[in-house]
């Protein structure tokens, strides 16, 4: 009975919240018979006043205002809700990654890998889910047979602690007949590889960067928190200087945009990696 009440008062506070979303700029959509079943389904004419409008637009409302990591948990609903069964159930996961293109424009083959998950995380600002665990890459390959026919082999790499964004996969499989359990010494190494590199980097190996800050990069460090390093220590010297336990990857995604007001003093390949950045993008403005 409590059930029942409870359930009647919920759907009463979503009708009213349905019917209070403002009215903004019009838009049209064109929906498949297959969704327009679905929708039907679900659909009930009674609680909108039989305008099936104002039933899409508090599906668009109500998703849209959802942070944007259970937006994602949404759209890519497959590959979220197999992951969390692999790691109920200990199975392994077959993860085929959505292919890229190297900078010289040429496409790589897309990756597959053998996944035992450990758990799903977002990263610090919760935008994107990544999944954690310790992987196997499938490398594949053609040989010709004793009748020289062509027969497909398969060989898997070691096992490595892993990282994989979720919207970057673009098939997922769980493999029931091959068992996937994190031991509790794999798990702690995962738990402080996410403390201290965050999911991002999380397969990175670190570095020390030593950076020298402006006063315009100090005030620009403390106020701009996404992708930021984590750990640091302040120079005793030179209260300018910033020592970082960081990787090369997330210190050239977070101290590019600084510019002038954020020095690499050391490591010197890596102030050579910004000079280099810096002297192509100006060559592409004088060249104009």
């Amino acid at each position: 009975m409590f059930i029942k009440k409870y359930a009647k008062l919920y759907k009463e506070e979503l009708k009213k919240l349905a019917f209070s979303y403002p009215k903004g700029e019009g838009r049209k959509f064109r929906i498949n018979k297959e969704n327009l079943d679905i929708i039907g389904e679900l659909y009930e004419a009674e609680d909108y006043c039989s305008n099936l409008g104002k039933y899409l637009k508090a599906i668009y409302e109500e998703y849209s205002s959802l942070p944007r990591f259970e937006r994602e948990q949404i759209f890519f609903s497959e590959a979220f809700s197999k992951t969390n069964q692999a790691i109920y159930q200990q199975n392994k996961l077959k993860v085929t990654l959505l292919s890229q293109y190297t900078p010289d424009g040429t496409k790589q083959v897309a990756r597959k890998f053998y996944i035992s998950p450990y758990k799903i995380v977002q990263d610090k600002t919760n935008t994107y889910n990544y999944i954690i665990g310790v992987s196997e890459e499938i490398k594949e390959a053609i040989i010709k047979d004793e009748n020289g026919e062509d027969r497909k082999t398969h060989e898997t790499t070691a096992k490595i602690p892993a990282c994989f964004r979720l919207s970057r996969i673009d098939k997922i499989d769980i493999q029931v007949s091959m068992g996937a359990h994190i031991s509790q010494e794999n798990a702690k190494l995962l738990d402080n590889m996410l403390i201290k590199n965050t999911a991002m980097f999380m397969t990175s190996n670190t570095i020390k960067i030593k950076v020298k800050f402006t006063d315009v990069g100090l005030e620009s460090f403390n106020r701009h928190i996404y992708l930021r390093p984590q750990f640091y220590e302040i120079d005793p010297l030179d209260n300018h200087i910033y020592i970082f336990d960081c990787t090369e990857t997330q210190a050239i995604n977070y101290f590019f945009k600084f510019g002038q007001d954020a020095i690499i003093l050391e490591p010197q390949s890596l102030a050579n990696t910004f000079k280099t950045k810096y002297e192509k993008a100006l060559n592409s403005y004088t060249s104009k």
